[in-house]
């Protein structure tokens, strides 16, 4: 086998996250939000924290009281407080289209529609809903492995311990009896591996067929 072409092969593969485990959601969006305008996949991605997620799904989550407020169509309300909140990506993949679902109990006024019949909204800073503070790697909307989002919650009504995300399956408190200590939700889909690491991984199989042919000969 060509030395090289197998040094590329092993470089592309290791740096393409693999996508075999992380375990799909089916949520149902709609209704008209306060701020801008939600349309989600069905097939989405549930992520959370340890021991409660798997290792491909898995993020840390901290918080903070903000003065910030991310969408002004909502007139803060002094009674209830604005929320920072930070999420850091254990999984080992990348992932894109990021949304935060509140659960049942508990409520939020920065939103942009419904999933599962729940108030969410997308985590980015485009349109009415400036949600996304910071990203500390690239600030392309993807969540790289090792990265930190820091977006913004308006109005929160409910006990800020729900943003520890500890309840697999709770996504708008679906399938989760009445009762029961859900928290809210992160949904979010696999991003696709960027044109460089496909174009690598390409350039590896095609050294590899390159060395096999040569065999031939």
């Amino acid at each position: 086998m060509n030395t090289r072409a197998l040094a590329l092969l092993s470089a592309a593969l290791a740096v393409t996250p693999l996508q075999s485990q992380a375990f799909p959601v089916i949520v149902r969006s709609g209704g008209p939000g306060v701020c801008d305008q939600l349309a989600v996949p069905e097939a989405m991605h549930e992520l959370g924290v340890a021991p409660f997620f798997p290792l491909d799904e898995l993020i840390a989550a901290r918080w903070q009281p903000t003065a910030l407020t991310p969408c002004p169509r909502v007139n803060d309300d002094p009674a209830m407080g604005n929320w920072q909140v930070s999420i850091t990506n254990l999984s080992g993949l990348r992932w894109r289209d990021l949304h935060f679902v509140e659960d049942g109990p508990f409520i939020h006024a920065n939103y942009d529609g419904f999933i599962q019949g729940q108030r969410a909204h997308r985590i980015d800073a485009v349109g009415a809903n400036l949600s996304l503070v910071s990203e500390s790697m690239n600030a392309d909307g993807v969540f790289e492995p090792g990265e930190t989002w820091d977006f913004l919650v308006q109005d929160w009504i409910g006990n800020p311990l729900a943003f520890n995300f500890t309840s697999p399956g709770a996504v708008g408190n679906d399938g989760v009896p009445p009762g029961s200590n859900s928290t809210a939700s992160i949904v979010a889909l696999i991003a696709t591996p960027e044109p460089g690491t496909l174009a690598l991984l390409g350039l590896g199989l095609a050294g590899l067929g390159l060395s096999r042919r040569r065999r031939v000969n």
